[in-house]
C-alpha cells in the first residue's frame, strides 16, 4: 500500500487500498516413469508426476524421439492435462521426455523431464537348417543340423520319438547373441556342452524322429519353436550290395537301400569287397549273386533265406 499526504497544510498521511502480489513458483520439472522394453507390435503407458509451481490451466506436454539426444525427428506428441501417455503401436524402439505447460502470467513453462526409452524387440525366431537325407536307414547318420536364432536369451534342444511318446532334453544355455551352434545327430548320446549336440538314434529303432530347437521368452513375446523330422526306416523290398565302406554285411552303408530282413530281394553285386557274415545271422526274402560275387558266412552263422 502507499500513503500520501500534504506538506503545505502539515496535513496527516492517508493510506490508499492494499494491493496482494502474489509470487507463485515456475511450473517444476515433472517425474517421469521408468524406461520399458517391449515386443515388436506392442505399446507402453508412461506416466508423468506434477512436482507442483506454474498457475493458470496446466498441461503435460509428450515429446518423441528416435535418439535419446531427442534431436532426431523430435515431435510433440500429446499436450493434454492427463498426467499419462500411451505410445500406441510400436516396430522399433523410441525415446520419450515430459514438461508442464501452464497459462499464467509469467509461469509458462517447465523444463524437460529425463529421456525415457521404450525399447522394442522382436519375437523370437528360430530356424533349424539341415543337411543330409531325411529318411535314413536304422542306425544311420540323418546329416547335419545348424541353428539360426535370435531375439531369446536361452535355447534348447530336444529329441523325441512321437511314435513312442517318449522325449528327452539336452537342456538350455545362455548366449549375449544367437547361438552358433550345430547339432549332429548321432550314436554318441547327448553331451554337457550345446554346441555340439549329439542325440542318439538307437540301432534298432525305426520310425519318425523329431529334433526340435525352442527358445525361452525374456520379454513375453512368445517363445519360437522349429522342427525337423527324420524318418528311420528298417529293411527295404529291394536292396543292392554295394561294399561302400568294407565287407560288413551288417553295416547299412555297404547297402543301396538298407540292410536286407526276411522280405528284402537281396542282389550281391561283384565289387572290392565281397560281405561277409561275421557277427551275427543275416537274413533275405531271396538272393542273386552276381558273376564275379561271394558271400562269406563265418563260424556256425547261416544266412536265412525266406523265399
Amino acid at each position: 500500500m502507499a500513503r500520501v499526504g500534504n506538506n503545505s497544510t502539515c496535513q496527516s498521511w492517508a493510506y490508499s487500498n492494499v494491493v496482494t502480489v502474489q509470487v507463485v513458483a515456475d511450473p517444476a520439472v515433472p517425474s517421469i516413469s521408468a524406461a520399458a522394453t517391449i515386443c515388436s507390435g506392442g505399446n507402453h503407458t508412461l506416466t508423468a508426476t506434477n512436482n507442483g509451481g506454474g498457475t493458470g490451466s496446466c498441461t503435460f506436454e509428450w515429446q518423441r524421439a528416435t535418439n535419446s539426444a531427442m534431436t532426431d525427428s523430435p515431435t510433440i506428441v500429446q499436450t493434454r492435462p492427463a498426467t499419462t501417455y500411451n505410445t500406441g503401436t510400436l516396430t522399433g524402439t523410441r525415446y520419450y521426455r515430459v514438461r508442464r505447460v501452464c497459462n499464467g502470467s509469467g509461469c509458462n513453462t517447465s523444463g524437460w523431464s529425463a529421456v525415457r526409452a521404450v525399447t522394442v524387440v522382436p519375437d523370437p525366431e528360430v530356424t533349424i537348417l539341415h543337411s543330409g537325407d531325411a529318411s535314413i536307414c536304422s542306425g544311420g547318420d540323418p546329416g547335419t543340423f545348424s541353428s539360426s536364432a535370435t531375439a531369446g536369451t536361452a535355447y534348447h534342444w530336444q529329441w523325441d520319438t512321437p511314435a513312442a511318446g517318449g522325449s528327452a532334453t539336452q537342456g538350455q544355455w545362455t548366449s549375449s547373441a544367437a547361438p552358433a551352434t550345430t547339432v549332429t545327430l548321432s550314436n554318441t548320446g547327448f553331451v554337457a556342452d550345446p554346441s555340439v549336440v549329439d542325440v542318439s538314434v538307437p540301432a534298432a529303432y525305426i520310425g519318425d524322429l523329431s529334433l526340435t530347437l525352442t527358445s525361452n521368452d525374456p520379454f513375453g513375446c512368445g517363445a519360437a519353436s522349429e522342427s525337423f523330422v527324420v524318418s528311420v526306416v528298417g529293411s527295404q523290398a529291394a536292396t543292392t550290395w554295394t561294399g561302400a565302406v568294407n565287407n560288413n554285411w551288417h553295416d547299412f552303408e555297404n547297402w543301396s537301400n538298407c540292410i536286407p530282413g526276411s522280405t528284402t530281394a537281396t542282389t550281391i553285386a561283384a565289387t572290392a569287397n565281397n560281405p561277409r557274415i561275421t557277427a551275427a545271422d543275416a537274413d533275405c526274402f531271396n538272393i542273386e549273386v552276381q558273376n564275379g560275387a561271394q558271400v562269406e558266412i563265418t563260424g556256425s552263422l547261416q544266412l536265412n533265406v525266406y523265399e
